[in-house]
């Protein structure tokens, strides 16, 4: 496998100006982006040729379900490393957990963080129970990962049925195993 998968996939980027809504915080539409580009990376990191598997009309791989958390924003500026994991592999499908971790600002996003001190400030912290450690920790209180979004994203692998149209098909042998290697690694 090109890369080391004894260690998640990472995808680093820089979010633009033009991504960024007016208070200068990546839109929540650009998330799909981000993650589209992340996905990209890792298909093309597993040795897949991007060409091969992006670029034909004999099969396809749509998007069939995503969820995501948006925990805190990003800022334009902001560095970004979208980390990429295998969470399932199915038959004619596939999970990817993505998580976007923010590395600083040059903007200083400290300037617009809440204020975890004021009891009524009503975005201290929103994080679900989940979200928390077993110390009772949350995301924000991990400075380490810096997680700034999350998303689940289901990709079915189809091709043209016998109508025309496009159908799930079972994933090439070669591809699954470098999934199934992946999600033992990762």
């Amino acid at each position: 496998m090109p890369y080391d998968t004894a260690s998640p996939f990472v995808y680093r980027t820089r979010v633009a100006f033009h991504q960024a809504d007016p208070a200068g915080v990546l839109f929540f539409g650009r998330y799909a982006e981000l993650w589209q580009e992340a996905y990209e990376g890792f298909i093309a990191a597993l040795g897949i040729d991007y060409a091969d598997w992006f670029g034909q009309t004999k099969r396809s791989t749509p998007i069939r379900r995503v969820e995501a958390d948006h925990l805190r924003p990003i800022f334009a500026g902001e560095a970004v490393a979208v980390r990429v994991t295998v969470a399932r592999v199915g038959a004619t499908s596939f999970t990817l957990a993505m998580t976007a971790c923010g590395n600083g600002s040059d903007r200083g996003p400290d300037d617009r963080a809440a204020d975890r001190s004021d009891p009524d400030d009503r975005t201290a912290d929103r994080s679900e129970p989940a979200d928390r450690a077993a110390d009772g920790s949350g995301p924000d209180d991990r400075a380490a990962d810096d997680v700034r979004a999350r998303a689940l994203i289901t990709f079915v692998y189809t091709a043209p049925a016998s109508d025309g149209r496009f159908a799930p098909t079972p994933l090439p042998s070669d591809v699954r195993s470098l999934l199934v290697e992946a999600i033992e690694t990762t």
